[in-house]
């Protein structure tokens, strides 16, 4: 994806997770800032529906939680997540890979940018 102007952008991630793993990465032409964090949020469902049962600050987008779940509280099975922060992006040209175990939507400043909502073995 290519930025064309130094903003301040608003990176969402919401993900279907049945119990493998999941992590996103960029490939950035500047580094991110090394303070931020991401806003996590957990449901006891595969639809983001409702109330989040688990929501906490966490450094990096890089689990695999075999046959567990992020938090005690959350079930081995059918969960989903959703992380979001903001971070102002230089101009240049953003490369944003994910790896997932069930399915993945990534927004950037409301717009989606990737798609692979589907349910995994």
């Amino acid at each position: 994806m290519r930025i064309n102007h130094r903003a301040v952008h608003r990176v969402m991630v919401w993900g279907m997770l049945g119990a493998l793993l999941s992590g996103l990465w960029l490939a950035l032409p500047a580094p991110l800032s090394a303070q931020e964090s991401w806003q996590a949020s957990y449901w006891n469902n595969a639809t983001l529906t409702g109330e989040p049962t688990v929501t906490r600050q966490e450094l990096r987008i890089d689990y695999n939680w075999g046959l567990s779940s992020p938090d005690p509280r959350i079930a081995d099975d059918t969960f989903s997540a959703r992380w979001t922060r903001t971070e102002q992006l230089a101009e240049g040209t953003y490369r944003f890979t994910a790896t997932v175990d069930d399915g993945i939507r990534l927004w950037l400043n409301g717009v989606r940018i990737l798609e692979d909502w589907q349910v995994g073995a």
